[in-house]
């Protein structure tokens, strides 16, 4: 998330991690891919006219990795925010993913049984 204040308004962008590499289980320290590092870099040269005055990122590896080339070019430290993170399940997934993106934006309450 980049937050930038201009004009006494508040921009917000929200950015979905670049490409990981879903061969390390470990989701937390998922890395991204050779192409996800190479988007994060484009990610950064889309934002280059765009004032930067804030980026948060969850503790997630790739989320952060996607958000430093940006702050690298603006300068902006990120602040990790632990709360930034996919919802967990205790279950295994037993519908299709854009069905459950729906239902979990629908209904912040909604958990798989």
């Amino acid at each position: 998330m980049i937050m930038d204040d201009k004009n006494n308004l508040t921009y917000i962008y929200f950015i979905r991690h670049a490409e990981s590499d879903s061969s390390v289980k470990d989701s937390k320290a998922r890395p991204l891919t050779e192409k996800g590092i190479k988007d994060a870099q484009e990610l950064a040269a889309q934002f280059a006219n765009v004032p930067v005055s804030k980026i948060y990122s969850s503790p997630y590896k790739r989320a952060i990795d996607t958000m430093t080339p940006i702050a690298n070019a603006k300068g902006v430290s990120i602040t990790i925010v632990d709360d930034l993170r996919e919802r967990k399940s205790d279950s295994l997934q037993t519908i299709s993913t854009p069905e459950l993106i729906r239902k979990q934006w629908d209904d912040f309450t909604y958990i798989l049984d």
